[in-house]
């Protein structure tokens, strides 16, 4: 006879949705990008009330377990918008096999379908990975969510030897093209005790990726005072380097370059999108023009 169930435990079954361009069911697994939702929003689940799981269909393939997917009492669903279609493959199947599950869904797809996502899902967040509290209040009771929302590396086996963090979130410029701008969403920046918090709860890893739109940002300080703390959490041995996304502007100081090197930046990725000056124009990419692209 199986051990009896304890109520109070929630199980909670968090899943990055992921749809193949080609419509096949692919994997993924070295993709240097990593899915990052599904540990973060698993921070927001109290450690001693919710037993959570984690999956990412990116790295895996397609969920295709019905044991798993009849599993939790929460589906919580997120990933890109072209992901859309597949959540809601994910949401039936989860009910055909527990009727009671709980269905919440988040991310860009959701954002940018608000109103039609209400008619398949329990809940629909259009917000941040705080808005995840609210919803296990409302669900479970307060005492099942944790407010510290301290990512759960521990539990996305698809990150290996990489460690991943965000120092900030959104972007200071308005690209046309970019689902950034289409959300409005204001650049925010992580307070220094939270940026600590998340690069010791990673653990030690031999190269840390700052998955932040745009690393450098608009606030000089906060940007040295980051460099100061990378720096520091490197010589403690957290890391032996890191890379980071970041904008044109911040080559416009060689010393910003130079600063970032001497804290263990290894990679730089900056999008060029173009080396058309009237395109950058028509794309309102205007960082990209206070310089010649080509020289």
């Amino acid at each position: 006879m199986s051990p009896r169930r304890n109520a109070s435990v929630k199980r909670v079954l968090i899943v990055n949705a992921y749809m193949d361009d080609a419509r096949r069911p692919t994997r993924r697994p070295t993709t240097v990008l990593k899915a990052m939702g599904p540990p973060f929003l698993a921070g927001a689940f109290d450690r001693t009330r919710c037993e959570v799981r984690l999956y990412d269909e990116q790295s895996s393939g397609p969920l295709e377990d019905p044991v798993l997917l009849a599993w939790p009492d929460m589906l919580v669903l997120t990933g890109l918008t072209s992901a859309f279609d597949r959540m809601l493959h994910l949401s039936a199947y989860a009910r055909t096999g527990n009727p009671a599950v709980v269905v919440v869904a988040g991310g860009p797809a959701i954002r940018a379908l608000p109103e039609h996502s209400r008619q398949f899902f329990d809940s629909c967040c259009s917000g941040d990975v705080e808005e995840m509290l609210r919803v296990i209040a409302e669900t479970f009771g307060e005492d099942h969510a944790d407010p510290r929302l301290l990512p759960r590396y521990d539990l996305a086996y698809w990150i290996r030897s990489f460690g991943h963090v965000e120092s900030t979130r959104y972007c200071n410029f308005a690209c046309s093209f970019c689902s950034l701008t289409g959300e409005a969403r204001k650049y925010q920046r992580y307070d220094l005790s939270a940026l600590r918090a998340q690069i010791e709860a990673c653990g030690r890893r031999k190269f840390l990726l700052f998955i932040d739109n745009n690393f450098y940002g608009n606030d000089r300080q906060h940007f040295l005072a980051r460099l100061e703390l990378i720096a520091d959490m490197r010589a403690r041995g957290w890391f032996e380097s890191f890379g980071a996304l970041v904008t044109s502007d911040f080559f416009l100081r060689d010393e910003n370059l130079e600063l970032a090197r001497r804290a263990g930046c290894e990679v730089l990725f900056c999008g060029l999108e173009s080396f058309d000056t009237a395109t950058l124009q028509r794309f309102d990419k205007l960082q990209n023009t206070v310089v010649p692209q080509v020289d």
